[in-house]
């Protein structure tokens, strides 16, 4: 298969890329690809977070240079979106107000999650062993709360839960299964995150090494629920556009995976798939 649509792009306004709309476009279409989805991380009214995020005054701007950019390459199809937190106490208003604005699509991002006492845990951290049952419980009803909402277009980096967790126990059996099924059920597609393959790997304990996502157990079971698949490369440099993506395919080809293909965006959710044959 061809990688010929990118969902999962980023831009310099989130402080942690580099690089505009115009470079990431030039990038896209030397790579091949046809539709270029820009999703970098989205401000909140609050400003919360902002050094991995823009600000809210910069919306504005974020959307007036997509606009400018997709004038400037007509034969590549672009599209605008929003890497997104269920964050509840501005959900889901504040991505209806998103909406408004002119976004088109919001990916939904597990960057953080919340426990049952309202603390937040960031899963890029690992975790105490000790906690990780609790943890695992937490974050995947975080996803499925995410996915339930039905405001997001596909669901970022499922399986973010593999860089605080370095082994498969059975929380995250249960996990992948509930995330797994609420995906099929409501038709929001799960992506293989080919940038986890150039991240720093984690250390297992028989001394061998995985990528911190996508972790590969998550994926079979992803692949026995029937649930659609996509891959992205969420490239945070336009040289990224299309990195990675070699590995991504290979895993969906070993856990019996079609990933899906779509070239187009309506009322918040992609559309128009293309056979993937």
């Amino acid at each position: 298969m061809r990688f010929t649509a990118n969902w999962h792009t980023h831009n310099f306004r989130c402080r942690h890329a580099s690089g505009d709309f115009a470079e990431y476009a030039r990038a896209a279409i030397g790579a091949g690809i046809g539709v270029l989805g820009i999703s970098d991380h989205s401000p909140t009214p609050d400003n919360r977070d902002i050094g991995v995020r823009m600000f809210r005054d910069e919306l504005a701007g974020y959307i007036s240079g997509f606009h400018a950019a997709k004038e400037l390459f007509p034969s590549l199809r672009m599209h605008l979106g929003l890497e997104l937190e269920y964050f509840e106490d501005i959900m889901p208003g504040w991505a209806d107000e998103l909406r408004g604005e002119g976004i088109e699509y919001l990916a939904a991002a597990p960057h953080f999650f919340t426990l049952a006492d309202g603390s937040m845990v960031n899963p890029w951290l690992p975790a105490p062993r000790e906690d990780r049952p609790r943890f695992l419980a937490a974050y995947g009803e975080f996803v499925v709360k995410m996915i339930a909402s039905g405001r997001y277009a596909f669901v970022a980096h499922p399986d973010l839960f593999g860089c605080f967790c370095s082994e498969w126990l059975p929380e995250c059996d249960t996990l992948a299964r509930e995330v797994a099924a609420a995906a099929r059920d409501t038709g929001t597609p799960l992506e293989i995150n080919a940038a986890g393959f150039y991240h720093r790997w984690i250390g297992l304990p028989d001394g061998g090494r995985r990528p911190p996502y996508p972790w590969e157990p998550f994926w079979r079971i992803v692949a026995e629920s029937g649930a659609t698949v996509i891959i992205n490369s969420d490239a945070h440099v336009p040289e990224a556009i299309a990195k990675s993506v070699g590995d991504a395919f290979g895993l969906a080809g070993r856990c019996g995976i079609r990933p899906a293909t779509f070239t187009d965006v309506a009322g918040g959710r992609l559309s128009s798939p293309l056979p993937n044959d």
